[in-house]
């Protein structure tokens, strides 16, 4: 259960990384370093923690929505 687990974070952290670059157009060096971090968060939660497997289920709609990512990508808050 524990490599299910890994896999599935790690997937969800590859989704996040798509997400980020092609929908909220983050570039691709910043991209990577947020993707790399949330793989190691995902990927050891998802296989260790249920609570954070809880939070991921039930965030990932949110990102990949299109109502809220519009907000998102029309927003004038720069970085």
């Amino acid at each position: 259960m524990v490599y299910v687990g890994m896999l599935f974070g790690f997937a969800v952290s590859y989704l996040f990384f798509i997400v980020a670059v092609y929908v909220f157009l983050v570039p691709v060096k910043y991209s990577f370093y947020i993707g790399a971090v949330a793989a190691f968060v995902c990927g050891f939660g998802m296989a260790f923690s249920v609570s954070i497997r809880c939070w991921v289920i039930l965030l990932l709609p949110s990102f990949t929505s299109s109502l809220y990512t519009a907000s998102y990508v029309h927003s004038d808050i720069s970085l």
